[in-house]
């Protein structure tokens, strides 16, 4: 589990929180798991755009690591993404990563600021 603040903010308001799990191995329960997800968040949030996409990572010249995310995007900006990420074994990097999938819950204001990174 992750968040992020504004560095020096003294309210410590949250901008973003995420949590994951490591499905290693097992992209397709991964991929289970984000389609029940996603059905629930759809019957709450029907008042949403909801975006799905799959991008592929540029560290992997193969093109087979990915995210594969659905994006559900409220009036004000904020947002709620649920993602699998998957990564070829074979690719050499220098961090190791793990197959996991990831529900992200972030203001307007982070959206901007990632869309901008």
């Amino acid at each position: 589990m992750s968040f992020f603040v504004k560095p020096n903010d003294k309210s410590y308001k949250i901008y973003l929180i995420k949590a994951s799990i490591k499905y290693d191995d097992k992209i397709k329960q991964c991929y289970a798991k984000q389609k029940e997800i996603v059905k629930e968040f759809s019957a709450l949030y029907k008042n949403t755009i909801k975006y799905e996409k799959t991008t592929t990572f540029p560290f992997d010249p193969t093109g087979k690591s990915n995210s594969r995310y659905v994006q559900f995007s409220f009036d004000s900006g904020d947002a709620i993404t649920v993602s699998c990420k998957k990564y070829e074994k074979s690719v050499k990097i220098k961090y190791k990563f793990v197959d996991a999938l990831s529900v992200e819950i972030s203001l307007k204001e982070m959206e901007d600021w990632l869309t901008d990174y």
